[in-house]
């Protein structure tokens, strides 16, 4: 089950400046019973400065607005239902003798992944045929839903936990222009070009890393850092 209360306030200021801000608090019966409920908040802003008195009216600047945003969110998928709790398997007979194992470990104090979104960005329009749009992002996750491998004397392999951090930052360019322009239905032809690049690095991890199958968790990587064992030949 899952439940949340949300509340919303916009202010405009004569179409020249927007303000957003959001507040939630939700609870998921996917989590312990010591954190089964998280708050989260957003503001974000937004300035056109083509309606200033400066800009206003000018033949080649059509549009030109600043805008930014940062806030919290939770995350609860990727993880079932019963990930918190302590479970147990039948079917482990022993010499002849119905039996019952542990099948996964409890995690009381598993709670939401949380997400904190950064972002800027400038929308540009010229003589009303250019548009361009740059954002600037950062996205800081914290508290990763994740099965940590752990010791098998536990009688388990993994236990569901919410473990370091982990980052995406990066930017987006969109230009779109519009080359030619015909009235009615009438011959009209529009580019577009996107182009975007996004680093993602692991922040923090327990013990400062660990081995996932084929896959390595390590601090100062990206977070599916595939890894093979040496061979023979191998380039150092």
């Amino acid at each position: 089950s899952l439940v949340g209360y949300y509340a919303m306030a916009n202010y405009n200021y004569n179409g020249l400046v927007y303000l957003n801000t959001t507040f939630r608090r939700d609870g998921s019966s996917r989590f312990g019973t010591n954190n089964r409920y998280a708050d989260f908040y957003s503001v974000g802003v937004g300035i056109n400065l083509d309606r200033f008195n400066f800009l206003a009216g000018s033949p080649a600047i059509t549009k030109l607005r600043l805008r930014s945003s940062y806030g919290q969110n939770g995350n609860q998928q990727g993880i079932g239902n019963f990930a918190s709790r302590g479970l147990y398997a039948v079917g482990a007979d022993y010499d002849g003798n119905p039996g019952i194992l542990l099948d996964q470990l409890a995690n009381a104090s598993l709670t939401w992944e949380v997400n904190k979104p950064f972002n800027f960005g400038i929308d540009l329009g010229l003589w009303e045929r250019i548009d361009l749009t740059v954002d600037l992002y950062n996205r800081r996750t914290s508290s990763l839903l994740f099965d940590r491998p752990v010791s098998r004397t536990n009688g388990v392999a993994n236990l569901t936990s919410n473990i370091g951090e982990l980052e995406n930052r990066g930017f987006e360019i969109t230009l779109s222009t519009n080359n030619v322009v015909s009235p009615g239905d009438g011959f009209n032809w529009t580019t577009s070009f996107n182009f975007t690049r996004n680093i993602n690095e692991v922040i923090a991890l327990p013990e400062g890393g660990f081995a996932d199958g084929t896959r390595f968790r390590d601090v100062g990587q990206p977070w599916n850092t595939w890894y093979t064992r040496g061979y023979v030949g191998a380039n150092p």
